[in-house]
């Protein structure tokens, strides 16, 4: 089975790196190239992969940290046009963008492909991740908890509000450990939504019913499937 990291940024290379050392194979769907203001967060880089693809530049160092690991390198973004193909073979995929359409339409796909997903999402000193797979009873999904994204410009994106470096590392790390309990067939965590503020210490769990009219998992669409 392979885990599907989409995006190879502060969050995916961590969670990239946890699943390779566990031995997981990789695919690695990212369109960006490294630049010098991603490496204090993203990990896998350093100052000699500047503008080198970062999907390039990710493979290259998990192998180098992970002699054998194998790791699929697909330098493209993970659209309605090209999840279906980026899906193929996979047994979980980790949300790992700051893009809030990617989040939804990765939500969306998880349903219909069948294919588990962790999603994960970082802001200044703060993150959240949450398990969601289809057929779990009663545990809720993506858009249980947010309907519909909101208007473009309320939400600031991680460039724009700013992200410490070790909140990544926390989230991205917890996000690999929940992809990696789903490879295993445990899906008890599924519709858990696990807040982690690093400022304060504190780390919330708060579970997610299944909403009947949820676009993506409620009753109608439950009838169909």
């Amino acid at each position: 089975m392979i885990a599907v990291v989409i995006g190879v940024g502060g969050l995916g290379c961590p969670s990239a790196l946890v699943l390779a050392r566990a031995g997981i194979a990789l695919r690695l769907v990212d369109d960006d190239v490294v630049e010098r203001s991603n490496l204090p967060r993203q990990i896998l880089f350093s100052a000699s992969d500047l503008g080198l693809r970062k999907v390039v530049a990710g493979a290259a160092s998990l192998v180098r940290e992970v002699p054998g690991v194998s790791v699929e390198t697909v330098d493209a973004r993970f659209t309605s046009a090209t999840a279906a193909a980026l899906l193929v073979g996979a047994g979980v995929m980790l949300d790992c963008t700051d893009r809030l359409e990617t989040r939804f339409l990765a939500n969306d796909v998880s349903f219909a492909a069948g294919v588990p997903l962790v999603h994960g999402a970082v802001l200044g000193w703060t993150g959240q991740v949450m398990p969601i797979a289809k057929n779990s009873r009663g545990a809720g999904c993506y858009r249980c908890l947010f309907e519909a994204p909101p208007a473009e410009g309320i939400v600031p994106r991680c460039a724009e509000a700013g992200v410490l470096g070790a909140a990544c590392g926390a989230v991205g790390a917890k996000m690999a450990s929940e992809a990696l309990r789903l490879l295993a067939g445990d899906a008890s965590g599924v519709g858990t939504l696990t807040t982690i503020d690093l400022r304060s210490g504190n780390v919330r769990r708060i579970d997610v019913p299944q909403e009947n009219q949820c676009a993506a998992c409620g009753t109608a669409v439950r009838a169909v499937a």
